[in-house]
């Protein structure tokens, strides 16, 4: 087990704990602040974040969770009063009290209208930032968990890993809610241990607001009740408190086995607590969700989550469809993830495994939630991103400053070499594909399809090629776009294949939507300006239904690709795209 930075020194006194972790994760917590916050204002408005947006104003405006209820409402409302603040409001027309009373398709309208009536930039600077200041809590409780369970050098590691993982940085400014729920799902595995350490009523209301705070986040969350009961009964067995530390079945000092009574007050104590975290994060829910009359409405939204998704789905991965590949989000991981992370926590799991000195229940908590989160994904959601998977990445993270701590401390100069160079390769990610980290692919993934497009970014131009929708675009890349074609159009109307809600027009983009034949074909003369997602997908798409089409897609070169995220291709009169 990686030690602790504390000591205690001969005469029996303890050290005072060093600064330099805490400064350590303060200035990585700033570094990610700072990436995020300049990020977000390259980027254009997403596909999900006008609804969301629109939903948390409704509720901070009405007092009642209907618009999007198939997402939890902490999140948005902080993104709401954000807004407020800024004098953005919910429209009072009749329009926006449709959307308010449980229309969809006036929802649909009103959260666009909001976005471009108050202006696009604006309105998207101020909803993000709440959620900027989210995820940064990431960083720092990513920090607090290591330091618990492995350390204080390999809590850094571990934060440093976060800080600058292009996948964390991607979401860490958007309007939704997959880093959210990750820092509170933290959050939460931090106040529980410790709970665990020294059982009171106030860190099990401490852990229930934690609870209350994920659930309120993201149903996904919902894991996070059994996995608690799971590791508290481990608890039962492999205890923190020093007064439970006798084990069941082990013998007292007289030599006579402890009394049943022994072992079942430890399992008494922690459903109690286990019981007292219910109930406080129940009445956290019911503040968030402002009181409502149905004090259970949090489980009639969990049970809608899907509801709003089109039938027949089919997911997209390596120019397939399914409706589901079972290895989905372990390819994603492969393939987005730095290598050097990859490798880091490879590294750190095998040490985590073979330790003997480690406590069983640190490994628990290191292993058990990655585990269930990964294979609830796997089997119950729509294979459209590794965004699903931002909730277990800090596990990784923390394997990963496992395996930092190790190689850093070696006598050896080549493994402290080894880990230097990790990190370079980390912070190397995490700068080559700045401000684009949504559309990060790592080496492999040319490496495996044409090493000829690899580059300074990695492996993200053929990204398209394995995986579709957020893993490449998600329509962030309008200002961008409007950018380019600033300097390099001349005027030129542009075919637009967008993948996104916000009206391109928002921006400042003359565009002419591309129609089927274009998608199909690309014989019409004029300069194209592709979504990546449709440059992935939509091949596939063609063949399934049609035997062929938009093979033109794949097989012509690009003049440009604008922020990782549109392909301008520019078709010649006379000189078909299909036939180039």
């Amino acid at each position: 087990m990686v030690k602790r930075d504390v000591a205690s020194k001969q005469t029996g006194s303890r050290q005072r704990p060093p600064r330099w972790p805490v400064v350590a994760a303060c200035g990585l917590a700033v570094a990610f602040f700072a990436q995020s916050l300049t990020s977000s204002l390259k980027k254009s408005a997403t596909y999900d974040e006008p609804m969301h947006i629109a939903a948390g104003l409704s509720y901070i405006e009405t007092g009642r969770i209907v618009v999007s209820p198939e997402h939890p409402p902490l999140l948005k409302e902080l993104s709401a009063l954000a807004l407020r603040q800024a004098g953005v409001r919910w429209p009072q027309t009749a329009q926006a009290t449709a959307a308010a009373n449980g229309d969809p398709q006036s929802a649909s309208a009103v959260a666009r209208s909001i976005v471009v009536d108050n202006g696009p930039d604006r309105v998207m600077f101020w909803a993000r930032l709440p959620l900027i200041f989210v995820a940064t809590a990431l960083v720092f409780a990513i920090y607090m968990l290591g330091r618990r369970l492995i350390g204080d050098a390999a809590a850094v590691g571990a934060a440093f890993l976060c800080a600058f993982d292009p996948n964390i940085l991607a979401h860490s400014f958007l309007v939704t809610t997959d880093v959210g729920v990750a820092t509170f799902l933290v959050l939460f595995m931090v106040a529980l241990w410790d709970y665990l350490s020294r059982p009171s009523l106030a860190r099990a209301i401490i852990s229930g607001i934690a609870l209350g705070a994920a659930l309120a986040s993201k149903y996904s969350a919902v894991i996070l009740p059994p996995v608690a009961a799971l590791l508290m009964l481990a608890a039962v067995r492999w205890p923190l408190a020093a007064e439970e530390a006798i084990k069941p079945g082990s013998r007292g000092s007289k030599g006579k086995a402890e009394p049943v009574q022994h072992s079942l007050r430890p399992l008494f104590r922690y459903a109690m607590g286990f019981a007292a975290i219910c109930v406080a994060a129940f009445l956290l829910l019911q503040v968030i969700y402002l009181f409502p009359r149905n004090p259970l409405q949090y489980l009639s939204g969990w049970g809608g989550i899907y509801g709003r998704h089109v039938e027949g789905f089919q997911g997209y991965m390596a120019g397939r469809l399914a409706p589901r590949f079972y290895s989905y989000y372990i390819v994603a991981f492969l393939l987005k993830e730095p290598l050097a992370s990859i490798a880091l926590a490879a590294i750190g799991l095998v040490a985590v495994a073979r330790d003997r000195s480690m406590r069983p229940l640190t490994r628990a908590f290191l292993l058990l939630p990655p585990v269930v989160i990964v294979a609830g994904y796997t089997l119950m959601s729509y294979d459209i991103g590794i965004r699903y998977l931002v909730p277990a990445l800090p596990f990784a993270y923390l394997l990963g400053g496992v395996a930092l701590a190790r190689l850093v401390r070696s006598t050896r100069v080549t493994s402290r070499a080894v880990g230097v160079a990790l990190c370079g390769w980390v912070l190397l990610a995490a700068i080559g594909i700045y401000p684009d980290h949504l559309s990060y692919f790592n080496e492999a993934a040319c490496v495996l399809d044409d090493p000829k497009k690899l580059g300074f970014d990695g492996g993200s131009r053929c990204g398209p090629t394995w995986l579709d929708d957020s893993n490449v675009d998600w329509g962030q890349g309008l200002k961008q776009l409007k950018n380019w074609l600033d300097r390099n159009a001349n005027g030129r109307e542009v075919r637009l294949g967008y993948f996104g809600t916000i009206p391109p027009e928002a921006y400042g983009i003359r565009q002419i939507p591309m129609s089927n034949d274009d998608l199909l074909n690309g014989d019409a003369p004029g300069l194209y300006a592709v979504s990546a997602h449709i440059v992935a997908s939509t091949p596939a798409v063609a063949f399934q239904a049609r035997g062929s089409g938009a093979e033109w897609l794949r097989r012509t070169r690009p003049v440009a690709i604008v922020g990782h995220a549109f392909y301008i291709f520019d078709v010649p009169t006379g000189k078909p795209a299909s036939g180039r």
